[in-house]
């Protein structure tokens, strides 16, 4: 081979050398600027169980995340162990599409309901959605309710904030077409939440245990696919037993949370 030749070669394998390495550099940069995105879990959220089994939540980190972050839920043996986000009143449906660290994603996360905003947790109807991701992530696995065998095998929702945790358990599962599914989170008073729970028991996919009126109720829903387009199940439950934290205030949230 040629001087000149030789030289060429030289210059073009020492071009395809750099352009590998800045390749590898962009990629590098591109994942620390994810990394600094999407933070790691803490280290103590799911890992130290309380002995009812509600997993020890680290508030103040995820809190330094998203401030937005209001509760966490937890359907034990299911995929179900998330945190939940309040939706903000100026775009209802921003957490369809953005995930908790409010990166775009299609997965989202779950959320209340914006009208829920002014009692939160402690709304009459607490209304939660999230999708029903192909992955089986998000709510996916709150479609199954609509099984007696799979809601009988999975009788408990745990769920919590900073200041208490309460254990749900689900009581009826509408599957429904949104299209023409009214939603109410507001009562004027005792008698019409009775009218509309028991409304809904008379139409309700799956009856598990309504035969009382509960104080509140908690509908969680998502997405699923069986008959209509827009279809949706909800699963419908109310609280069994309650635990308020020593810093909390006992007597405002005792009248409240029944």
């Amino acid at each position: 081979m040629s001087a000149r030749k030789r030289l060429i070669a030289g210059a073009a394998l020492f071009m395809s050398a750099a352009l590998i390495a800045g390749a590898i550099w962009i990629c590098a940069d591109m994942q620390r600027q994810l990394d600094d995105a999407t933070p790691e879990p803490s280290p103590v959220t799911m890992t130290k169980p309380y002995p009812d089994g509600f997993p020890m939540v680290d508030w103040e980190y995820w809190e330094s995340i998203n401030p937005d972050i209001i509760g966490w839920v937890t359907i034990p043996e299911t995929s179900i162990d998330l945190p939940i986000v309040q939706g903000p009143a100026e775009d209802p449906d921003y957490y369809l599409s953005h995930d908790i660290y409010k990166n775009p994603n299609a997965n989202g996360c779950p959320y209340l309901d914006a009208e829920c905003a002014e009692m939160g947790l402690l709304s009459r109807n607490c209304v939660i959605f999230a999708h029903h991701s192909s992955n089986g992530a998000m709510f996916s696995d709150l479609a199954k309710y609509s099984d007696l065998e799979f809601a009988n095998e999975h009788p408990r929702i745990l769920l919590q904030t900073p200041d208490w945790r309460a254990t749900l358990m689900p009581r009826m599962v509408d599957v429904v077409n949104a299209s023409n599914e009214p939603k109410q989170i507001i009562f004027e008073d005792d008698a019409e939440f009775d009218s509309w729970w028991q409304g809904k028991r008379s139409g309700a996919t799956l009856d598990i245990d309504s035969v009382e009126t509960p104080a509140r109720a908690y509908s969680f829903v998502t997405c699923s696919y069986n008959t209509w387009k827009n279809e949706r199940t909800i699963v419908y439950a109310s609280k069994r037993g309650w635990t308020v934290w020593p810093e909390a205030n006992p007597p405002e949230v005792s009248e409240a949370v029944g």
